[in-house]
Formats: structure tokens, C-alpha cells, sequence
């Protein structure tokens, strides 16, 4: 019995085959979408285009890792990375939005880490060293969400509720909505609608902005479509005298979208918290016996390290001359100091306490807790299959929203629809074909899952569990 090509589930004693696709599919279904996948190019012209994740062999430089406010989305990754690629003494970069994170090999002779941030801060992202207090954007998003969002949009769904939508009922108007008075009402909820789509959904219509940039459609540009195109439709209808005015949907789509990213970047930040520690609390230099400051990119086996007290550990050894207490917390879990003399292996990451110590390096001149930072790394930003095969259905399902609509309006318009007809259906189908929890549902799941797993003791290794 062989697996679906597609699903990698069982395909039975007679699996559903076509001549115009490669493959053995289990049902129909994975037949039809590996027919529409077979025929997306954009996706895999931005994969060639991205930088390798992976810095050549020879290459001998440093790694960063910044945080960067405002990804969302695979392709903010590929925008950044590429962003990250065209810059100067850059080897290799790896962003990930599980984790808010791009990681950056570079050539410190060609660029310094304190210049990335501001090179890789464009169309609205900004990163900034995760070690900085100020890094974590979720505080701004929080007011942009509860001030922008919430006060305007009541504001504006207020006069609807008092207003407008009894009209549409056959109800009389409490105002006179054709003369000043609806003018004033009109203006106003116009001003609001303008402040929650601009200002609100301003990561949104970023985001349609770079997958546009990246040739890689995305749930961003469908929003924004459907955002944008009942914001322009009510505009118009405004200044011909009209009252079906559709504001409202403007400002319930941004606002759900924008509820459901602030609630992933909670999420988010619970399930990879642990990874921004450990990516700060890495030393980049050494103390030799001497007194002598050295890169640890430098350090050597058999080098004698002077660790004093306070200090951490550079990389994995041996303790050589003294004995200190070492807290080993940040590597093992263990709360309490261990006591290291002669003859004891210590972790590099690990923090000397009470007394100075000599460690002479090992073999393998690592750390612990690099490999640690490059282990979680590779769990919290790889992407699962099922997050590759909803990235790649979105490349599909994007224009084929778009196409529908356009053919809706066609077809009203044909029928004998009055040209306002038709534009209202074809925005009926941009609107309610907004699948939120498509771009929503999987990263959520596994970060959660990351979250749960640790909380009881369990660590993810590998992506392949989530399959």
C-alpha cells in the first residue's frame, strides 16, 4: 500500500491517479488540489529568490538574532529574507513569524550587527536587538487594536445602529438623513471607517503590500480587497447622495482580522519565550588566563579560559584550577548552584557564582547553550507540512477569489444588474470569502502545542510530530 502524494495518509488497494499529475492520491480531493498546486509558479519563484537558510561551509563569520515587529505571515519571511540577502556582508537569513525572530550569519568586518537593524527595518517592519526592553511590539499593537480599532469603530457602528440600519428595514430615519444633519452623520462615519482601515489595518494592508512585492498572494490581500473595495464602494455611494453605505463592513472585517493577529502574537510570545532568553544570554567573548579579551569564534581546544565570578561560562570545558559554585538554570533547569572543581565539566551558557575559575577548553570548542539556541531555532521556525500546503493554498486561493468576483459582477452586469448592483455582488464575494482561520488555524495549533508539550515536561524535536 503506498501514501498519498499529497497528504501522505494510506491511498488503498486503488489509488485515484490523472495523466496531467504526478503522483497517487488517496481521494479525490488531494487529486484536485495537487491539480491546481502543479500549476502556481509564484511560490516557487520566491523560494529560488530567498536567501539559503544556511551559511556556506566556509563561511566564517557570526549570527544574530533580532526580533522584528509586525510579521505575520509567510510571506512577511520571504520579504524579509530576501530584504535581509540583498544587504552587504550578509551570508544567509531566517526569519520566522512563529517566533517573530529572523536570524542573520554576517561578516562583521562588512557590516556590524548594530547597523542590521536599521537595514533590515523597511515597508513598515522594524527590528530591533531582542535584548532591548522596547523589542516586543505587542504594547503598541494592544492600542493600536483597543484605541484605533475599538473606540472609532463603536463610534461609527453606533450611528449605524441608531441611524442607518432601521432604513434598511423600512423604518423611519431619527434624522434627516438628505439633509445637513445626514451630511454630518455621513462625514463622521466616514472620518471613523478612514481611522480603523488606515490606522488598524495598517499590518494588514502592509502585508497585501509585500505579498504583492514577493509575487506570493496572500490572506492579507484578499482582506484588504475586501476592506478596501467596500471602504471605496461606500465612498462613492457617499458623494452620489446614496444611504446603503457598507462602512460597517469595513470596520467589523479589519477589526476581526486585527483581534484574531493580536491573539496569535499572544500566543506566540507564551509558547517562545524561552528562545529570546537564551538568545541574549550568550557571551561573544572570552577572558584568557592572561587577561587577554578574545572573540569565542576564537577560542580554540585546549585554550585556558579565566571565568570570573558573575561571568558565564564561554563554551564547554573542564575546571582546571579552583572550585565555584555554578548556576546551571538557564542549560539544566536546576535552581540550585552545582559546586565545580578540578576535573568537572561545566556548559557554556552556565553562570560562575562565588569564585574564579580556569576551564581549559574541550574538543569541540561549542556550547551547550548554542546548541540549545540553534536546537529551539529549528523547532520554532521550521514550518510544518501542513503550514507548506496552506501557504501554498493560498497562492491558489487568492486569485481564484478574485476571479470568481470579477465573473459574479460580469454575470449580474450581463443579466441586465444595474452596474451598482454588480459591484455590490462582486464585493459580497471578496467579503465572504475572507477565510481568517486559514492563515490562522495552523500556526496557532502548533504553537500552542509547543506551549502545552512544555508545560508538561515534553520537548519538541521535530515538526514531524504535528503531521
Amino acid at each position: 500500500m503506498t501514501s498519498c502524494t499529497l497528504c501522505d495518509l494510506p491511498t488503498g488497494a486503488a489509488p485515484h491517479t490523472a495523466p496531467d499529475v504526478d503522483g497517487e492520491f488517496c481521494c479525490r480531493g488531494c487529486l484536485a488540489v495537487a491539480r491546481s498546486l502543479d500549476d502556481v509558479d509564484d511560490l516557487d519563484e520566491v523560494e529560488e529568490r530567498r536567501p539559503d537558510a544556511e551559511p556556506d561551509d566556509d563561511f566564517d563569520g557570526e549570527t544574530a538574532f533580532f526580533h522584528v515587529d509586525g510579521m505575520h505571515c509567510a510571506t512577511c519571511e520571504s520579504f524579509l529574507e530576501m530584504t535581509a540577502g540583498e544587504q552587504p556582508g550578509v551570508a544567509a537569513a531566517e526569519a520566522s513569524y512563529a517566533t517573530d525572530t529572523i536570524r542573520v550569519d554576517y561578516d562583521p568586518d562588512a557590516v556590524t550587527e548594530a547597523e542590521l537593524p536599521d537595514r533590515l527595518s523597511v515597508a513598515g517592519y522594524a527590528a530591533s536587538d531582542r535584548a532591548d526592553p522596547e523589542s516586543d511590539g505587542d504594547g503598541a499593537a494592544v492600542v493600536r487594536f483597543l484605541i484605533g480599532g475599538g473606540f472609532f469603530g463603536m463610534m461609527a457602528m453606533l450611528w449605524y445602529v441608531l441611524v442607518l440600519y432601521p432604513t434598511y428595514f423600512g423604518y423611519d430615519p431619527i434624522l434627516d438623513i438628505g439633509g445637513v444633519s445626514g451630511t454630518y452623520l455621513f462625514a463622521q462615519v466616514w472620518v471613523f471607517a478612514s481611522i480603523v482601515l488606515f490606522y488598524t489595518g495598517y499590518p494588514i494592508l502592509r502585508g497585501a503590500y509585500v505579498s504583492l512585492r514577493a509575487r506570493q498572494p496572500n490572506m492579507d490581500l484578499l482582506v484588504s480587497l475586501a476592506a478596501v473595495s467596500s471602504y471605496a464602494y461606500s465612498t462613492l455611494a457617499m458623494f452620489l447622495g446614496r444611504t446603503d453605505l457598507y462602512f460597517d463592513v469595513t470596520i467589523a472585517v479589519i477589526l476581526v482580522v486585527t483581534a484574531g493577529n493580536h491573539y496569535e502574537s499572544r500566543i506566540k510570545r507564551r509558547a517562545t519565550g524561552v528562545l529570546s532568553d537564551l538568545t541574549t544570554a550568550g557571551d561573544r567573548e572570552a577572558r584568557t588566563v592572561s587577561g587577554e579579551t578574545v572573540p569565542v569564534d576564537a577560542v580554540e581546544p585546549g585554550d585556558r579560559l579565566l571565568v570570573r565570578p558573575g561571568e558565564r561560562v564561554p563554551v564547554d570545558g573542564t575546571v582546571v584550577e579552583g572550585a565555584a559554585a555554578v548556576d546551571e538554570a538557564l542549560v539544566t533547569g536546576e535552581s540550585l548552584p552545582a559546586t565545580k572543581r578540578e576535573g568537572d565539566a561545566v556548559r557554556g551558557g552556565t553562570v560562575v557564582t562565588d569564585a574564579p575559575v580556569v576551564v581549559e577548553v574541550g574538543e569541540d570548542a561549542t556550547s551547550t547553550l548554542d546548541t540549545l539556541v540553534r536546537l529551539l531555532w529549528e523547532i520554532q521556525s521550521s514550518r510544518s507540512g501542513v503550514q507548506r500546503l496552506v501557504d501554498k493554498l493560498a497562492t491558489v486561493f487568492v486569485p481564484l477569489v478574485v476571479v470568481v468576483a470579477a465573473l459574479a459582477a460580469g454575470a449580474t452586469f450581463a443579466l441586465g444588474g444595474s452596474p451598482t448592483d454588480a459591484a455590490l455582488v462582486g464585493l459580497t464575494v471578496l467579503i465572504v470569502s475572507c477565510p481568517c482561520a486559514l492563515g490562522l488555524a495552523t500556526p496557532l495549533a502548533i504553537a500552542a502545542g509547543i506551549r502545552d508539550a512544555a508545560r508538561r515536561g515534553i520537548v519538541i524535536v521535530s515538526d514531524a510530530v504535528f503531521e
